[in-house]
């Protein structure tokens, strides 16, 4: 995609008397400092419809993006996206906003700003281990582009004596401390034992925050022990939601009145779309870039079989192999042995740097936002 350049885009500001930025990011924030500087007058609204970040920046409170249009009505409005501009560019035509008034903002300096920043965030050491283990590979709602490929997976749960041991293990590597543990999936609420699994990880790690993470859709059916063991062993709970008739808001008090802690995932209500994960087949990416531009690379660390992972993807590719009868393949230089470890550090030292695999992710070009649906488990949804 060709991309013009910082005075390019400044110029074709120009004729506009009120600009609006969608996107609170790297990219978004370098283009609302951009405009600020070259055109300290002119009002401008930095948007993003993910509610954790409509925060305070450079004295400005970031808005969603309804907030922003009713506030600078007749603005043109920034894209500061690339991944996802053709669908915050239908979002906006949608809302009523002419495509002459809709330009797609990421210059050739914010993309190299972009990939300045991010190398520095991903290639850090982290301070704290953060990781976490799947209870289910499988799940009892089939989402399109599931980055954790649960709707090929077969029915399979985590071994519950095999948890122990590499919670054991890492527990005692990092003192029983880490940044935070997220018990996962597929859905981690199809295990039988999730009970024994919060233990389990509350048992190792004291100093932890430690959360099951959830579509919901078991929460109500579960038994007056999983709601003790929650309170006890203080395991929160985050949903993610999906637009599937879920009343969230009751579901969030039936949590609270459990006297558990309780939060949403991810974007707001009005926002539910997911992504292909660009996977290339045949592993031509280069694996520099794709670790700097993937969002769970030294983030999402996931725990398998004694094993840790910088990032979800070589540790569930067996799920799209079987699936599709492929063969991408995972060496040992993809994963850290946590029996094999001399310590933490060369734990942490591990995860901050691109592996192997990282040359089957496409993270850049070919990545495509889509509204949420069902799966049809074509192999494009991942591709």
């Amino acid at each position: 995609m060709n991309r013009i350049s910082n005075y390019r885009f400044l110029n074709c500001l120009q004729n506009y008397t009120k600009v609006i930025v969608w996107g609170h990011s790297i990219i978004g924030d370098y283009l609302y400092n951009l405009i600020v500087d070259a055109y300290p007058d002119l009002p401008v609204i930095l948007a993003d419809n993910d509610s954790n970040k409509q925060v305070e920046y450079k004295n400005q409170k970031v808005v969603s993006l309804d907030e922003a249009l009713e506030k600078l009505p007749d603005a043109i409005v920034v894209i500061a996206s690339f991944s996802n501009e053709k669908v915050m560019r239908e979002i906006l035509i949608n809302k009523g906003v002419p495509s002459k008034r809709i330009l797609y903002g990421v210059t050739k300096e914010s993309l190299m700003h972009e990939i300045q920043v991010l190398w520095a965030q991903k290639c850090k050491k982290l301070d704290k281990l953060q990781f976490e283990v799947d209870l289910a590979m499988h799940c009892n709602l089939d989402c399109n582009c599931c980055s954790q490929f649960a709707p090929l997976a077969e029915t399979e749960f985590v071994n519950v004596e095999q948890l122990k041991k590499d919670f054991k293990r890492l527990g005692e590597l990092f003192d029983g401390t880490a940044e935070r543990i997220y018990l996962i999936g597929g859905e981690p609420l199809l295990h039988k034992e999730v009970t024994e699994c919060m233990c389990i990880a509350r048992d190792n790690f004291q100093d932890s925050e430690i959360d099951l993470f959830t579509n919901g859709l078991l929460l109500k059916k579960m038994n007056d022990e999983f709601w003790s063991i929650c309170r006890d062993k203080q395991i929160g709970i985050i949903v993610t939601r999906y637009p599937i008739g879920v009343n969230y808001d009751e579901l969030k008090l039936y949590v609270q009145r459990k006297d558990v802690s309780f939060q949403f995932a991810g974007t707001s209500k009005d926002y539910k779309y997911m992504s292909n994960i660009g996977i290339d087949v045949e592993g031509k990416q280069n694996p520099e870039d794709s670790f700097i531009h993937c969002y769970e690379a030294n983030n999402c660390i996931k725990l398998r079989d004694g094993r840790l992972y910088t990032c979800t993807r070589p540790a569930a590719i067996y799920k799209f192999n079987k699936y599709f009868n492929m063969d991408l393949q995972v060496s040992e230089e993809d994963f850290i042995d946590i029996y094999s470890a001399q310590d933490a550090d060369e734990i942490l030292d591990f995860l901050r740097h691109p592996i192997p695999f990282c040359r089957y992710c496409n993270q850049n070009e070919h990545r495509v936002a889509r509204e949420w649906t069902h799966t049809t488990r074509n192999i494009d949804e991942w591709t």
